[in-house]
């Protein structure tokens, strides 16, 4: 989903509707890679992620 994209629906929602809008999940689904150690090397989520919050 398109950062910039989400703010503009939303605030086109909010005016339209005048309610408090929540976003309960907006995750990002992808064949994870677990290494040898069990971990998941995953900066393309993380980096996902902050462009929304940002």
């Amino acid at each position: 989903m398109d950062p910039v994209g989400l703010r503009i629906t939303l605030n086109k929602l909010y005016d339209r509707y005048q309610v408090p809008l929540f976003i309960v999940e907006n995750g990002l689904g992808a064949l994870d890679k677990v290494e040898a150690d069990g971990s998941i090397h995953d900066s393309y989520r993380i980096d996902y992620l902050k462009a929304h919050i940002e």
